[in-house]
């Protein structure tokens, strides 16, 4: 005697709910689901925060010959440039403390 079930005990008619599916494209869940507004709302952020770090790296990168880098305050500057950065990403980012 077998264990294995016989191909007449499953529901040939049964078809995984598959009858109630509907297709659409990706581009409509994302409108749908609000997620255009969010992704939106996302690349304006991340634009944002690009434009800010770029002119520091420039800065930084200005003398690349020079092994020492003056900069007073750098504690305060760099704290401000944090916190602009924590602004520009809002919710979006987790925010972290500088150690």
């Amino acid at each position: 005697m077998s264990n294995k079930p016989s191909i007449n005990s499953f529901d040939l008619e049964d078809d995984f709910g598959f009858s109630e599916i509907s297709f659409t494209t990706e581009e409509a869940i994302f409108r749908e689901g609000g997620l255009v507004d969010e992704k939106e709302q996302l690349t304006v952020r991340l634009q944002k925060m690009y434009d800010a770090i770029i002119p520091l790296l420039k800065n930084l990168n200005r003398n690349p010959d020079q092994e020492i880098i003056k900069w007073p305050n750098r504690a305060v500057k760099i704290q401000e440039f944090k916190t602009k950065l924590d602004t520009l990403g809002g919710d979006f980012i987790k925010k972290k403390e500088l150690k």
